[in-house]
């Protein structure tokens, strides 16, 4: 009888510690993640709403009228009421440096005529983090030639000679614009591509005529 009621009182508490485990997944399930932001120091940060916001995990920062300013580097942790909704908050005082990375070539010097693939760019920014929505723009002699939306490489045929620019443009993490160029040269030593019917054997010494 002992051991009957001790075996009940184990699957007992065995249905207890099942139901909690499932209580707490779904809790953790339902409860909204983190996400992270970032945010240059000494500039005003705007709230969605009721929040409380502490500084490196337990330091106050004092909220007013659903705003606070980050003075320090370092991360800030919002919570809004009645959500539980946290944002991580990771400010610095500068933007810090971005790594770039042509994902193909541009030449030096191209003749005019011929098309090149403007390549696609690579930025790196916080964390090794990527950089998205592109704008790129070709200039030749500081005006604007071509420009599109793109995070892919596209072919450009030059047709005038001179001095040419890609200009990649994007928004970085801080919500700031940043920009990278890549130079080169367009000569006018142009490509002439003639259609396939103007071809004929034509015997040493003579002249062919193609006016036919």
């Amino acid at each position: 009888m002992k051991k009957k009621a001790l075996a009940v009182c184990g699957a007992f508490v065995l249905l207890c510690c099942v139901c909690v485990s499932a209580v707490l997944f779904a809790a953790a399930a339902d409860a909204p993640e983190a996400r992270d932001e970032y945010f240059l120091s000494n500039q005003t940060y705007l709230l969605e709403g009721a929040a409380t916001v502490t500084f490196n995990g337990d330091e106050a920062v004092a909220v007013k009228n659903a705003a606070f300013i980050p003075k320090k580097e370092g991360q800030y942790v919002i919570v809004y009421s009645g959500t539980n909704q946290t944002v991580r908050v990771n400010v610095y005082d500068t933007v810090p440096a971005i790594t770039y990375r042509l994902d193909g070539a541009l030449p030096q010097s191209t003749p005019a005529g011929k098309e090149i693939t403007v390549p696609a760019l690579t930025a790196f920014e916080v964390n090794g983090q990527r950089a998205t929505g592109f704008t790129v723009g070709v200039y030749c002699g500081g005006r604007l030639v071509t420009t599109r939306k793109s995070d892919e490489g596209f072919g450009f045929t030059p047709i005038e000679a001179g001095g040419y620019a890609v200009q990649y443009a994007f928004r970085n993490l801080f919500m700031g614009a940043s920009v990278k160029s890549y130079r080169f040269t367009v000569t006018d030593e142009r490509i002439i591509v003639l259609p396939d019917t103007l071809s004929a054997e034509v015997p040493l010494n003579e002249t062919a005529d193609f006016s036919a």
